[in-house]
């Protein structure tokens, strides 16, 4: 491994703003036969990773040996744009200021060519699609750590100090895990964050969800027919996560009809109507969608939300 400026690096279709941007940018090169011997991460059958792999590396300094984590994407087309947002994170980790975020430590090239990035790897961790879609954990346990995640959801729209605007991207539960060594939800896959102008990345929940095309307002696409990352955005996937986990469905598939009806069974079972009211508001003509956290206490973690048993 050797490390390198991003000027001797091979970029292709790369623009001047981005490339200005990166000129100062180190860059940790690998050779390619040393992957050989680099182990790869298994993650859990639910959770593919279909644009990348991720291998655990051992790097060690004068006093310490320590894991991080390099992700290899499967496509290098992809590096111009991921490039430039892995630069921004990493320029300004300390103006963002949330340790809850996985951040990049260093672009990645093979072989001089671009390819991906390291970040920390973190050993002791669960991963929240694991835990929030598995139908033997408690509802109590799914809410303490839904509420932690829209606390920290909050937290990143309250960062204010960069040139831009910046969210997550790809809001959804796999890119959440609880880290058992410092006890709190911390979020992966950073390099699908928006920051400071740079590309809006394809999101699970919201990229080709139909069922937003009729609100533009509330839901703006760029060109790319890429929803813009914004509050709104942010709560809905966040609704998207709190339905999943307690109906045990895939909510963000569902019609504008059947999200209303189960909202009416919800209602049915006594849920508060403070929290369907919340809800109802994914899919209205309200400019705002908005799900506060004391709002998770008034749903009752011994009942069973079930899709199948609405039916």
């Amino acid at each position: 491994m050797e490390l390198l400026k991003i000027d001797d690096m091979q970029i292709s279709n790369i623009d001047f703003y981005h490339a200005y941007k990166l000129n100062d940018m180190q860059v940790l090169d690998f050779r390619k036969r040393e992957f050989k011997s680099i182990p790869e991460l298994i993650l859990p059958r639910s959770v593919p990773s279909t644009e990348a792999k991720i291998y655990v590396y051992e790097d060690k300094n004068k006093w310490q040996k320590y894991l991080n984590a390099i992700k290899i994407f499967y496509n290098p087309e992809k590096m111009p744009d991921k490039s430039y947002t892995i630069s921004e994170l990493i320029r300004n980790k300390d103006i963002i200021g949330l340790d809850e975020l996985v951040m990049p430590l260093a672009l990645v090239s093979v072989d001089k060519e671009l390819r991906g990035y390291m970040m920390p790897y973190i050993e002791s961790s669960l991963n929240m699609k694991v835990f929030l879609n598995n139908p033997n954990v408690s509802l109590k346990d799914k809410l303490k750590y839904l509420k932690e995640i829209l606390v920290l959801l909050n937290k990143i729209e309250s960062v204010h100090a960069l040139e831009g605007n910046f969210f997550l991207g790809d809001i959804h539960e796999a890119n959440f895990i609880f880290d058992a060594e410092s006890q709190r939800i911390k979020v992966v896959d950073m390099d699908s964050a928006v920051i400071n102008g740079s590309d809006i990345p394809v999101s699970k929940f919201m990229t080709y969800n139909f069922n937003l095309y009729n609100f533009p307002n509330k839901y703006p696409m760029n060109d790319e027919d890429r929803h813009i990352p914004s509050h709104n955005t942010q709560m809905l996937s966040f609704i998207y996560m709190l339905l999943n986990a307690i109906s045990l469905d895939k909510s963000y598939r569902w019609s504008v009809e059947d999200y209303y009806f189960y909202l009416n069974y919800l209602e049915r079972l006594g849920i508060s109507h403070n929290v369907t009211e919340a809800l109802s508001h994914a899919y209205d003509s309200s400019p705002r969608v908005d799900f506060n956290v004391e709002l998770l206490s008034e749903i009752d973690p011994n009942k069973d939300y079930r899709l199948q048993l609405s039916k």
